[in-house]
């Protein structure tokens, strides 16, 4: 594999035509945050995303669908309002083997407290707070009721959902232990008893444990910090989960990988040095040939620029698919999807402190990462977008006068393994007043078929550095 050196000036975009108005906007109340796109068996799209109607509100998952390939959409409604008062995190979308789509979240607070948790501000998809998993089954003629997937509230932290290989849905979580519990150690760091159940429409199903918490250390104290986070896997073939996590021990942070029998550590980040890895979690991914990657972002303190790292797991080699190496250029945020097929995508936001940052979506394909621009500044007195020949991706032309931040994309592939982006897009407009900042959830492209693969915009490359 090669490793994609973005020096992010260089990046040249090939002639396009300009597209104003094709991008769709699914959100309402321009304070959205985490989304997810779902392309089901039948070409329909089902979008669920964060927001909320006002400051102080509840953050609630909102839920939408389209018929026509993204040109318009339902009005959102949300679907995780349960009437206590408490918001939500990061939901998900995945469909049964059956055709039914599951939308899934974690609510935070307990109903039994006078004072509901009405957002978590250190909440993203690799889990930070305690909460309790709840699912909705999302399609069909009518909308199935809210159900409780954790037999406990608030004790659960990080969680993914993944089919097995009958194409039922199963959930696998992180949470604490029952004396946990009791004792009120509710933290992440307590989280050692990861749990699995499968559901449908019916309901959820008794849980089972892959591992077994500790106990305390002492009487009456809290126990072991054998915690994980981070949490994203998969069922194999052989009816195996395997899944990759984040723990903390005295040496620090670190990642570990789960092969359904035991754990093994395959990066450490230095002691006493804190990074903000559960808003941009490791994920584990299954390329053509069945190789198992870990994406992640490494630290950089001993790097040539900021990256992002590719972990061959059967060979132990870590790859940079990414490296940013423009002076003043950061990385601000990584994702990454699995398609069909083998089907690799990664998605990431970079850019300086004072101005618009810019989104970028790379492919796994052949055994070589190729990276695509999905944004680029320019001066534009509003938001729009371009047409790119990758997959019915889109640029969206970035205003000069404003700052625009892609804080979050979320990529679906349909059954071909076409790719459709879901951007959340955060303007920010500064007087002499302050600052405002209204996110909002697009649907870039809407309104046309994914296109075939044409030429692709080039960028540097140099040799892998294997390590």
């Amino acid at each position: 594999m090669r490793k994609l050196s973005l020096l992010l000036v260089s990046i040249i975009l090939t002639a396009t035509v300009v597209s104003s108005g094709q991008d769709v906007t699914i959100s309402q109340f321009k304070m959205a945050s985490y989304a997810d796109l779902l392309i089901d068996r039948g070409g329909a799209y089902h979008a669920v995303f964060l927001e909320t109607p006002a400051i102080g509100k509840p953050v609630f998952v909102y839920y939408t669908r389209s018929t026509n390939q993204g040109r318009s959409w339902t009005k959102p409604v949300t679907i995780s309002n349960d009437e206590t008062g408490n918001g939500s995190g990061y939901p998900r979308l995945i469909e049964s083997g059956g055709g039914e789509v599951f939308a899934i979240w974690k609510r935070f607070g307990n109903t039994a407290s006078r004072y509901p948790a009405k957002d978590g501000l250190l909440e993203g998809p690799g889990g930070y707070y305690a909460g309790t998993l709840f699912f909705r089954v999302v399609s069909g003629s009518g909308m199935g009721g809210i159900i409780p997937i954790n037999d406990k509230q608030e004790v659960m932290f990080s969680w993914f959902p993944t089919l097995d290989p009958q194409g039922n849905v199963v959930v696998v979580w992180s949470q604490i232990s029952d004396e946990s519990d009791q004792r009120n150690w509710r933290t992440w760091g307590y989280a050692d008893w990861i749990r699995t159940t499968r559901i449908g429409s019916g309901g959820a199903g008794r849980p089972t444990a892959l591992t077994t918490p500790a106990p305390p250390q002492y009487a009456t104290g809290p126990p072991p910090s054998n915690g994980l986070q981070n949490l994203h896997g998969y069922i194999a073939r052989d009816g195996v989960i395997r899944f990759v996590a984040e723990g903390s021990d005295k040496d620090g942070r670190y990642i570990t990988y789960f092969n359904g029998r035991s754990f093994r550590k395959i990066y450490s980040y230095p002691k006493f040095q804190t990074f903000n890895t559960f808003m941009n979690p490791p994920r584990l991914l299954l390329d053509e040939q069945g190789i198992e990657h870990i994406i992640f972002i490494p630290d950089n303190s001993s790097l040539e620029g900021e990256e992002i790292w590719d972990y061959d797991v059967a060979s132990n080699r870590r790859v940079p698919l990414v490296s940013i190496q423009q002076q003043g250029m950061s990385l601000h945020s990584m994702q990454a999807y699995q398609g069909p097929g083998g089907k690799m995508t990664v998605a990431f936001q970079a850019g300086k402190l004072s101005e618009s940052n810019e989104a970028w979506v790379s492919e796994f394909t052949n055994g070589t990462w190729k990276v695509f621009s999905i944004s680029k500044n320019a001066a534009r007195d509003s938001f729009f977008s371009r047409e790119l020949p990758f997959n019915g991706l889109y640029i969206p032309v970035i205003s000069g006068l404003k700052r625009y931040y892609t804080r979050y994309v979320a990529v679906a592939h349909d059954q071909s393994g076409n790719r459709r982006v879901l951007m959340t897009l955060s303007e920010l407009f500064t007087s002499g007043f302050g600052s405002t900042s209204s996110p909002s959830v697009i649907f870039l492209g809407g309104g046309r078929a994914p296109a075939a693969p044409a030429g692709r915009p080039p960028a540097s490359r140099r040799p892998a550095r294997r390590q």
